[in-house]
């Protein structure tokens, strides 16, 4: 038996594998148009064409940043509505997506512009941030008003406080 020798894959085989062809037929008016075209920009065809395709995926690229901005924005807002309308519900939905982290959500002005700073729990400063604000709020005497009301005795019961609490 004699071994036969495989065949070396040759440049140019190589080369075919890695540039596909790609052929289509067009009627005359639109061959015409597309070569008129390409020539009004000194083109070939191939060049014209090829130009287009990259204008398509950068095209494509900005479309799709812009649809991810605009879903990320509106989904911020419908929980930021979500958030003002019903807390309560909000922070047991958050739970339930992350459960092992404790949400705050609060804006700032920047010391520098003056406009607003949005952070969450996420931010660096978030722990320190809350322990000065519950500080400063209890300390400070903010509450429901509900419970002032009770307290003030404008009010027999609130539910927040337990009962017979004044």
């Amino acid at each position: 038996m004699t071994k036969r020798k495989s065949k070396k894959e040759t440049y140019r085989d190589r080369w075919l594998r890695e540039h596909p062809r790609v052929s289509l037929y067009l009627d005359r008016d639109k061959y015409e148009m597309i070569k008129s075209m390409a020539e009004s920009k000194n083109m070939s065809v191939k060049e014209f064409i090829l130009s287009l395709i990259d204008g398509f995926e950068k095209y494509h690229e900005d479309v799709e940043k812009r649809v991810y901005d605009r879903a990320f924005k509106q989904g911020y807002l419908f929980a930021l509505i979500d958030f003002t309308e019903d807390p309560k519900t909000f922070y047991e939905k958050f739970k339930k997506i992350y459960p092992d982290e404790e949400p705050l959500f609060y804006t700032y002005p920047c010391s520098v512009c003056g406009q607003p700073v949005v952070a969450n729990h996420r931010s660096n400063s978030a722990k320190t941030v809350r322990e000065v604000v519950i500080k400063t709020l209890t300390e400070g005497g903010w509450g429901h008003k509900c419970c002032f009301e009770v307290k003030e005795g404008k009010r027999m019961s609130c539910p927040h406080l337990p009962k017979g609490l004044k």
